[in-house]
């Protein structure tokens, strides 16, 4: 596939939980760095988008895709990536992308009341990205 190839494949559906006390602020910074923490271990791109739940039941649900250029890459690194010790907090879903049940997926987090969710991670392991100027995000 090209390298300008910019098409985009959904490869994970993630919930994340913290206790009902934790202030939304919080829980948007801490999910985020969850993010940071994925994409730099996956050394890929990600674009992210979902629904953070903004009740007294503080939790997101996430559906994070990665370019098609970089689907290799983030296959073959996500085993060590260790979601377990990344959010050590309440519970945690992490589920490789099923493309049988995605529709229902999509549909439940774009319906999911709460803040919508949308963000770019990238992983800065080129020049241009460290520099900030990321040419995918």
């Amino acid at each position: 596939m090209a390298d300008n190839d910019t098409s985009k494949t959904p490869v994970l559906y993630i919930t994340l939980t913290e206790p009902n006390t934790t202030p939304f602020g919080a829980h948007k910074e801490n999910v985020r760095t969850f993010l940071h923490r994925l994409s730099h271990k996956t050394k890929t791109h990600l674009f992210v988008i979902g629904t953070i739940s903004e009740t007294e039941n503080r939790h997101s649900h996430l559906i994070v895709e990665v370019m098609n250029s970089e689907r290799p890459v983030f296959t073959g690194r996500l085993p060590r990536f260790k979601s377990a010790s990344s959010w050590v907090r309440k519970h945690k879903w992490f589920r490789k992308w099923d493309p049988l049940t995605g529709e229902g997926c999509f549909n439940y987090v774009m319906r999911h009341e709460g803040e919508a969710y949308q963000e770019n991670f990238c992983p800065r392991q080129s020049s241009a990205c460290r520099a900030g100027f990321c040419p995918k995000t």
